[in-house]
């Protein structure tokens, strides 16, 4: 076989293995997220740690930042509840599109 034959074959099974490995991480952008934030109404827009988001029965807790992502979600409408011990409850029913999604929580101090 012909070694330029050869060079140019490795060549492109390399740009290949770049493209796929490109379209992976692509991926990550495009994984319809929720990204929502917690704050207290009083003080007004302190963040709220550890506050419990549900998100279709899938629960987790803020971090330091009153912050939580969820990854990977379906469009389409969802139920969002956020609580914590000390504070009212909210609950909210919203529609996840494809890309990235926000959601504010205010919750007031009981």
């Amino acid at each position: 076989m012909n070694t330029g034959i050869v060079v140019g074959l490795a060549i492109l099974a390399i740009a290949g293995l770049a493209i796929s490995r490109s379209r992976e991480s692509q991926s990550f952008y495009t994984s319809n997220s929720l990204f929502v934030a917690v704050f207290s109404e009083s003080p007004w827009g302190q963040p709220i740690a550890g506050a419990t988001v549900t998100v279709n029965g899938k629960s987790a807790v803020t971090n330091a930042s009153g912050a939580i992502t969820f990854t990977y979600l379906t469009p389409g409408e969802y139920n969002i509840m956020v609580g914590k011990e000390g504070f009212t409850m909210v609950s909210y029913t919203g529609i996840i599109y494809v890309g990235d999604n926000y959601y504010s929580a205010y919750l007031a101090p009981i």
